[in-house]
């Protein structure tokens, strides 16, 4: 069940919950992913602002910054330095991508592609949350909730006459707090689905393949777990 009350949304399936919130200044923030909880807790998960934070840039006069608070998608330009999930130039300049929340709506099922690209079927619910851009750009996030997964996918709407030169537009991006190591699975012929462990630290884990497509030779899924995680 998807529910949304007093700006806490809560998607809720078999076994997980996946929390978060509209922050003060109308970002997305991150709150919970994992065991069920109560949208109500809300509070509890969320990370304490102070004073201020050292060398971070002050997002506003209360001292916010972007830069410390975990967001369900990450904007450049207003104090943000993690790798922003959108790359984009307005009217022939490089705009800054702080997007903020403008509306949402919930439904049931699934909300058709309009590529047409198929889809999976037999959803509980979508979530489509709408973030507005000073520039009057819109970005979609789409949150479609089975009964055991949650999937994820951005559209960018342009909603004015400037020309949008676009560089990078992900699915998604999400910020999870922890230890963790992520296991990928490589191989060639006869060989396929070798899984491989890297450690999950400062930097960047790059996950591709060269050629265009997944093979024997790589396979596009991932697990994200913690060092100590067994088969149960």
């Amino acid at each position: 069940m998807i529910s949304y009350d007093n700006g806490v949304f809560s998607l809720n399936g078999e076994g997980f919950s996946y929390v978060f919130r509209v922050s003060g200044h109308g970002q997305l923030e991150h709150l919970h992913f994992g065991r069920p909880v109560y949208p109500t807790d809300a509070q509890a998960f969320a990370c304490k602002t102070g004073t201020g934070w050292g060398c971070s840039v002050a997002y506003a006069e209360d001292n916010t910054c972007l830069d410390v608070l975990p967001f369900e998608w990450s904007g450049s330009g207003r104090g943000d330095y993690r790798e922003t999930p959108a790359e984009l130039e307005l009217g022939g300049k490089a705009s800054p991508t702080d997007f903020t929340y403008q509306s949402h709506e919930i439904f049931d099922g699934i909300a058709p592609m309009a590529s047409g690209l198929p889809q999976a079927r037999d959803a509980r619910q979508t979530l489509v949350i709408s973030l507005a851009h000073p520039g009057g750009l819109v970005l979609k996030l789409y949150y479609t909730l089975f009964d055991d997964a949650i999937t994820r996918r951005t559209v960018l709407e342009n909603k004015t006459k400037e020309t949008i030169i676009l560089h990078k537009l992900m699915s998604f991006c999400v910020d999870i707090p922890g230890i963790f190591e992520v296991t990928t699975f490589d191989g060639s012929w006869i060989a396929e689905m070798r899984p491989h462990k890297v450690a999950v630290g400062p930097g960047r884990v790059v996950h591709d393949s060269t050629i265009g497509f997944s093979s024997n030779r790589h396979q596009p899924g991932f697990l994200l777990s913690r060092p100590d995680t067994n088969e149960e």
